[in-house]
């Protein structure tokens, strides 16, 4: 696994998001769920993450929540990372910030994961 994410990448996660913003032609809501995981979507193809967001609900369809998840190459297992991820940004620089810092608590996770021989 790479060393911790850097700035650098949060930099590439906000220009992916004006990319995202100057391509669909409106700002990001960013306490809308759905938006956010649209927005995030884009981002994945711009930058390379660790880290997947998805949207979840319940059986019925009325409540919904942002769910973070990766694959451990370690374990060979997709991983509930965060199972209620923020759902709500002031900015994108705060949303930048967010995946940044799953992205290293993610690294983080990986390096203490010891396997049994």
């Amino acid at each position: 696994m790479e060393k911790k994410t850097t700035l650098t990448t949060k930099n590439k996660i906000v220009k992916a998001c004006k990319e995202y913003i100057k391509e669909t032609g409106s700002e990001i809501v960013l306490d809308d769920i759905k938006e956010i995981v649209e927005a995030f979507q884009f981002i994945e193809d711009e930058v390379e993450l660790l880290l997947d967001i998805e949207l979840r609900g319940d059986v019925n369809g009325y409540d919904f929540w942002l769910q973070a998840e990766y694959y451990s190459k370690k374990l060979q297992k997709a991983i509930i990372f965060d199972y209620d991820w923020a759902s709500t940004f002031a900015d994108i620089e705060e949303f930048a910030d967010s995946i940044v810092h799953t992205e290293n608590e993610i690294i983080a996770f990986e390096k203490r994961i010891r396997l049994m021989k």
